[in-house]
């Protein structure tokens, strides 16, 4: 799973929670749910698998939480191919908080 924040708290405050919970950021990024329900990677048998989009805010107790549900992947390297999916898709849309 990888931890995101709903575009309703908004890319200056997403940063601001998340330098303030002792983490390092280069700026936020965003990508939506249509971006995700689009990648998938190729299996080796031909099937394809898909990342999912979770809004999972009251499951875990974290405000405008959502998360990006890797746990499909049969593999670390499609794991890896996914993220890379989910990494190009955040560049094209461009930096939407830049850090300093």
């Amino acid at each position: 799973m990888l931890s995101t924040m709903r575009s309703a708290v908004g890319a200056a405050a997403a940063h601001q929670r998340w330098v303030s919970a002792g983490y390092e950021s280069i700026g936020t990024y965003g990508v939506s749910v249509e971006e995700i329900d689009e990648i998938e990677v190729v299996l080796d048998d031909g099937r394809t698998c898909a990342l999912q989009a979770l809004d999972d805010a009251d499951h875990i107790e974290v405000d405008d939480h959502a998360s990006i549900d890797f746990t499909e992947m049969p593999s670390n390297g499609k794991i890896r191919q996914a993220a890379r999916k989910v990494r190009d898709a955040a560049i094209k849309r461009g930096i939407l908080y830049p850090q300093g």
